[in-house]
């Protein structure tokens, strides 16, 4: 990349940060918990960068970290994770994502000190234990209680997918939107003394047949429809011809399986339907409940473009007046303007990155931290450090940071040339 952000020691300094920010068993769990917020605290605050470490939900540690420029209103957050990967994980992405947020948004804000930058935005960091939607609660409560520190224009969240090429161009593709996320209990009651086809257990399980193709339906959504006109126009001919097919004839999962790509059809699928995963079944006084009552923990994820307490009396209506639905926890769909601003940063750092690629707004099937933020004007996109970055480039952190250095470099600069152009205009003009 030329005009390099990082010098040589400045990257070394990042990969021991990085280091020790995604080693198994080195972050917020356990017997640990806080280590890397105490740590990231330390740092920031040797680089004379004001920071707090507050309580969120369940009193687990949280750092909050802003530079000024007087405006809050306009500035930009970055929300990472303190949880170091799970001992075993064997995704390499899912194991850094965390961790390389935390590391390069720390060098953001240090080289906003080193180098003398005269912000025009507030630049701020919060780190959260928890992602998704264990995350979001997070979020939200400290959001609730702590408005005023994270108090925003902009967002970026590491939430991406890798980059690849199933045309003539590489996609590399941004979060815009998620599915809404519920965690629901479906109760059978019967009396206690019933047996066969009247007890509780049979009553249950014989309504939850009803949706064991885990697909509650299919329909087209603004997000999915982005994503189809980004893609179909890097396909060579006959293949965008048949995206475009689908697009009209509705997005749905039997369609998908004429996709000739299998990642893309997955995709494809995941993005037009609401989509339900029974999570657990109990019954009787075995599983702490009283005779006659049987319970399913299920989890739905409902496309953006209506209100999940619409998805909810559907799904009542499809199981049938056995059972009853009750909410326990719920996260919003989440579905954010593009382009924008910041949509032109990231479509900057992107072609710098990779001069061919084409950026391709992404709808995630799981719950989305930046729906916890709510105020209407805030606009939040998943671009983080290894957005650029394929998968081949990423290898598990046991023994290291995980990425070599000139892909770290690569993945890094992009990420600080987003956040530092949205922050530090006039010294990061776009091309």
């Amino acid at each position: 990349m030329a005009d390099p952000i990082l010098s040589d020691r400045e990257l070394d300094e990042l990969s021991y940060h990085l280091d020790h920010l995604v080693r198994p068993g080195s972050g917020s769990l356990g017997t640990l918990a806080g280590t890397a917020v105490r740590y990231l605290s330390g740092i920031l605050g040797a680089e004379g960068v004001s920071c707090e470490v507050v309580e969120a939900e369940g009193g687990r540690p949280c750092l909050v970290a802003r530079l000024s420029a007087h405006r809050p209103d306009e500035g930009l957050l970055l929300v990472a994770s303190s949880d170091p990967p799970a001992v075993g994980t064997t995704t390499p992405r899912l194991a850094l994502e965390g961790g390389a947020m935390a590391a390069v948004s720390l060098m953001a804000l240090a080289l906003v000190r080193r180098r003398g930058f005269v912000l025009e935005r507030d630049l701020v960091l919060a780190v959260l234990p928890g992602r998704g939607p264990d995350g979001a609660p997070v979020l939200r409560h400290l959001a609730a209680r702590h408005r005023d520190r994270l108090r925003c224009r902009y967002v970026l969240t590491p939430d991406s997918v890798p980059p690849r090429r199933p045309g003539n161009r590489m996609l590399v593709g941004i979060q815009v939107a998620s599915k809404a996320w519920l965690r629901l209990r479906v109760t059978a009651v019967a009396e206690p003394s019933a047996t066969g086809p009247a007890s509780a257990p049979t009553r249950l399980v014989r309504s939850l047949l009803q949706i064991e193709s885990g697909v509650l339906g299919t329909r087209p959504c603004a997000p999915a429809v982005a994503w189809l006109d980004a893609v179909a126009a890097t396909l060579p001919s006959g293949s965008g011809a048949m995206l475009r097919g689908i697009q009209l004839l509705g997005a749905g999962a039997s369609l998908s399986r004429l996709v000739s790509d299998r990642d893309l059809a997955a995709t494809l699928a995941s993005i037009s339907r609401d989509t339900i995963e029974i999570v657990g079944l109990k019954a009787g006084e075995a599983a702490g409940l009283p005779p006659g009552r049987a319970e399913a923990e299920v989890a739905l994820r409902v496309l953006p473009g209506r209100r999940f307490e619409e998805s909810v009396r559907d799904l009542q209506s499809l199981l049938g007046a056995e059972v009853l639905v009750e909410v326990l926890e719920a996260v919003e769909a989440v579905e954010m303007p593009h382009p924008s601003a910041l949509w032109d940063r990231i479509g900057d750092a992107v072609g710098r990155a990779l001069p061919d690629a084409t950026m391709v707004p992404t709808l995630s099937g799981d719950a989305w931290d930046a729906a916890a933020l709510s105020p209407i004007d805030v606009t939040a996109y998943g671009f983080g450090p290894l957005a650029v970055l394929d998968d081949a480039q990423l290898s598990a952190p046991a023994n290291g940071p995980g990425i070599a250095p000139d892909a770290l470099r690569r993945g890094t600069e992009a990420f600080l040339r987003v956040v530092l152009g949205t922050c530090v205009p006039d010294a990061f003009p776009m091309v």
